[in-house]
């Protein structure tokens, strides 16, 4: 049985850690990394000031004594994402490779049961972008995810990216972006197969809490399957579902960037309509990149969150 002091010991090892891989954290983020134990991290988190192990700046975040206070706003947005559902993460980090991938922009990695997503932070516009760095970062989380520390519980195609956005209109650019002038900006350049854009708010937390939990997925698509019959899954269209009529429907709820991309491209290639079903704060982006051709059903969000996540 371990001892008082071993307890204590262990919980302030790991408070220290997390000051140490999110500097800058305030006191209320950090005692969200202990739920049920926010007494217990707040007194550790004095007594650790006290050894000057750690310091709080003006600005209220906690820094690593010996680290200078240069608050990362983005990183410090992107951990209030991860403290939702931090009780459902298997396991979470922040940048810990971009040390070996030169001009990579991912800010984390969350381990899910339905996925490795190597997570982005965009905030209000296009971000950099180097298509073969962000390659050489999947090709490490195959590397180091998928062959060895958890072998058997991931395959390389469960390697999806995930980027954070001040809102949809984000989305519009990142769907239509060229890379700019020198090409140095985000584009769709086939470096994920599935790259997710959630709204850096409310709306992005419960669904990024639906992208974690496969049984609510596999619920909100048996919802929105009824009245509808299997898609074609062989053929040229991308599609969970079909109209009666053969009408190929995808559900873009999750924003999948390339997938809607795949969806709007094949069907003006073969000339052909579609229906598309997303949330209603996200139609109106999306109306606009798809165009005439894509006939859009919406859910409610707050009646979906109502009855999905109570």
């Amino acid at each position: 049985m371990k001892t008082r002091a071993e307890i204590y010991g262990n919980e302030a090892a790991d408070l220290l850690r997390t000051v140490t891989m999110y500097p800058g954290l305030s006191e209320q983020q950090l005692l969200c990394f202990h739920p049920g134990k926010e007494d217990t991290a707040k007194a550790l988190l004095s007594h650790l000031e006290r050894q000057g192990r750690i310091f709080q700046a003006e600005s209220g975040g906690y820094f690593p004594a010996g680290q200078p206070a240069k608050l990362d706003r983005a990183l410090v947005r992107a951990v209030w994402v991860l403290l939702d559902f931090i009780q459902r993460a298997e396991y979470h980090a922040p940048a810990d490779f971009p040390t070996q991938v030169r001009s990579s922009r991912f800010a984390g990695v969350l381990l899910a049961p339905t996925g490795i997503f190597v997570t982005y932070n965009s905030g209000a516009a296009l971000m950099k972008w180097r298509c073969k760095s962000e390659i050489r970062v999947k090709a490490l989380m195959w590397s180091v995810l998928c062959q060895q520390r958890l072998a058997g519980q991931y395959r390389a195609e469960d390697v999806h990216g995930l980027v954070l956005g001040d809102s949809m209109e984000l989305a519009y650019q990142m769907l239509t972006s060229t890379g700019g002038a020198k090409h140095d900006y985000f584009m769709l350049d086939g470096s994920y197969d599935h790259f997710y854009f959630l709204t850096n708010n409310h709306q992005g937390e419960v669904i990024l809490a639906l992208l974690c939990d496969p049984l609510k997925t596999a619920e909100l698509n048996r919802i929105l399957s009824q009245g509808l019959i299997a898609g074609n899954t062989g053929k040229a269209i991308e599609q969970d579902a079909a109209e009666q009529d053969g009408t190929p429907v995808l559900f873009g709820y999750s924003c999948d960037l390339p997938r809607i991309t795949r969806f709007s491209t094949s069907l003006d290639l073969m000339e052909r309509p579609g229906t598309l079903i997303c949330f209603d704060f996200q139609a109106d982006v999306l109306r606009r990149y798809c165009g005439s051709r894509v006939r859009f059903q919406t859910i409610d969000f707050t009646k979906f969150e109502g009855r999905l996540f109570p």
